[in-house]
C-alpha cells in the first residue's frame, strides 16, 4: 500500500515500498488531500479542488506494490486535468482485495445489487470532494474500468452524469438494462495494449444490445492518457466550449 509520508497544505507525499524507495508527492499546486473514508469499500479519498465547473471521480486499476508507481502517475494525471478544466476531482482507493488478498481491486460482483452498493459507497466516500450542484463523470481505469462498464450495463447512472472506461474490455453477459436516460459510456482503449481487440468487440456488442456507447482510441499502451482524456472530459463538461 501507499505509505503516507507527509501531508497538509504544503503537499501530500507517499512512500512506495519495494526494492527501491520511491516518494511520490501530490504538490500544493494540485491541492491534493487524503482523507480517511470510514467504509468497507473505500480506504481513503484524494481530493483535487481546482474549480466548480464539474466533478470527476477516478477509480484506479488493480493495485499491488509493483503497480503503485502507475497508480500514483494516474492520480497525478487526474489532478492535472482537474486543474486545467477547473473542476473538482476525487480519487478513492479501494479497501477491497482480490487474488487471495494480495491486491487491492474493485470487486467484479455478478449481482446487480452488489454492484449498485459499490456505486453508492464510492459516491458517498467521494462526496466531500465534489460540487453537489454539478453532474459527476466517473472514470475507471483497467480494473476500475470494468466496474464502470457494469454500472453502464445496468443503467445505474442517469444523464447528465457520464461514464468513462479506460483500458477495460468487458463484461456484457448477464445483466443488461436499457433505459431512455442512461448515462453514456465512453470506452477508451489504446491500440498498443493487449485488450484492444477485446475492447473493440465489447464496444460492438454493447452498441448492439444497449446503444449508449462511444469508442475512442489513444496511443501509448496501458495508461491514463492525459491529452485524450482531457479533451474528452472538456467536451463532456462544457459541450459548447470544449478544450
Amino acid at each position: 500500500m501507499l505509505g503516507q509520508v507527509s501531508g497538509g497544505r504544503s503537499g501530500l507525499c507517499f512512500l512506495i515500498p519495494g526494492q527501491f524507495v520511491v516518494v511520490f508527492c501530490l504538490s500544493a499546486v494540485l491541492v491534493a488531500e487524503a482523507q480517511a473514508a470510514r467504509s468497507k469499500v473505500v480506504s481513503e479519498v484524494h481530493c483535487f479542488r481546482e474549480g466548480h465547473k464539474g466533478n470527476l471521480v477516478f477509480l484506479h486499476g488493480m493495485s499491488n506494490r509493483f503497480s503503485l508507481i502507475q497508480e500514483s502517475s494516474s492520480f497525478k494525471t487526474i489532478g492535472k486535468i482537474a486543474k486545467k478544466l477547473k473542476v473538482c476531482a476525487a480519487a478513492p482507493r479501494s479497501a477491497l482485495t482480490c487474488s487471495g488478498g494480495k491486491k487491492l481491486c474493485w470487486n467484479m460482483y455478478r449481482k446487480k445489487e452488489k454492484v449498485q452498493r459499490l456505486l453508492q459507497a464510492v459516491t458517498k466516500a467521494s462526496s466531500h470532494c465534489l460540487n453537489p450542484a454539478k453532474p459527476v463523470i466517473y472514470i475507471g481505469f483497467s480494473n476500475g474500468g470494468y466496474l464502470v462498464n457494469k454500472w453502464a450495463q445496468w443503467c445505474l447512472l442517469k444523464a447528465p452524469d457520464a461514464l468513462v472506461s479506460i483500458g477495460a474490455a468487458g463484461s456484457l453477459p448477464g445483466g443488461v438494462t436499457k433505459g431512455g436516460h442512461c448515462s453514456t459510456l465512453h470506452l477508451m482503449a489504446s491500440r498498443q495494449e493487449m485488450v484492444f481487440e477485446q475492447a473493440r468487440a465489447y464496444f460492438q456488442n454493447f452498441q448492439q444490445r444497449i446503444g449508449n456507447i462511444v469508442f475512442k482510441t489513444y496511443r501509448g499502451g496501458h495508461r491514463v492518457p492525459y491529452m485524450e482524456l482531457k479533451a474528452l472530459l472538456g467536451q463532456l463538461i462544457e459541450p459548447d466550449n470544449s478544450q
